[in-house]
């Protein structure tokens, strides 16, 4: 036996989505005597995400009494703002060797929820209903890991280069809040105790050959 004792109706469901996050920086740097290397930028994210869905179904048979189709539709739009601070330093101890060191800070992005929904059922004999919700909003903010990065380089006569980069990420930085409840307390239980730190490796070298100049890399990363 089936629930209805007629069925056979048509569902359709489509998302889109559109959007994206942004990171502007203003930066700053100096030198001292060509042999320290000091830099550093004020990172400002921007997010803004959208997200619509529909879903209907349709009675294209004729099957079910009193009933030909209905739409329900959900809109979903994020924004937010973060800040980060990089500072780096590069040594210059030799002229043919750098040596590097960086931190990235945690960004801290600040995001907001709006999202709303409307539903509209069309019955035999041209009846129509419609509604919609009120429109929701949440508050919260999203932690990224916290990021340190040590270099080395190897300039060869000014023709060719090799340059290798370790950089350690702490995952257990990342967290999600919002402000006067839990909502989030299980997440950020689940990101500490299933996540760790890991280690990035990126490898690359660059010859010049005027007027070319000919480059190769290679990265591995550790699993989160």
């Amino acid at each position: 036996n089936h629930v209805l004792p007629y069925y056979g109706e048509l569902q359709k469901k489509s998302i889109t989505s559109t959007g994206g996050m942004g990171e502007t920086d203003i930066s700053f740097g100096g030198n001292y005597k060509d042999k320290v290397f000091i830099g550093g930028s004020i990172g400002i994210v921007n997010v803004k995400y959208n997200e619509e869905s529909n879903y209907q179904e349709i009675d294209q048979q004729d099957t079910i009494n009193n009933f030909k189709s209905f739409s329900y539709n959900q809109s979903l739009t994020t924004t937010g703002t973060g800040y980060n601070l990089k500072l780096g330093v590069i040594i210059k101890p030799i002229d043919w060797l750098n040596i590097g060191a960086a931190i990235h800070t945690p960004t801290e992005i600040k995001l907001r929820d709006v999202y709303s929904s409307n539903m509209t059922s069309y019955l035999d004999n041209s009846i129509t209903y419609n509604d919609s919700s009120p429109n929701g909003k949440f508050n919260y903010s999203l932690t990224t890991p916290f990021r340190a990065i040590g270099s080395v380089g190897f300039v060869l006569k000014k023709t060719a280069l090799i340059n290798a980069e370790y950089e350690y990420v702490d995952y257990t930085y990342a967290q999600l809040h919002s402000s006067g409840n839990s909502t989030f307390s299980d997440v950020n239980t689940n990101i500490r105790s299933k996540y760790t730190s890991a280690g990035n490796v990126r490898v690359g070298a660059e010859y010049r050959y005027d007027p070319f100049a000919f480059r190769v890399g290679y990265a591995l990363y550790g699993s989160p």
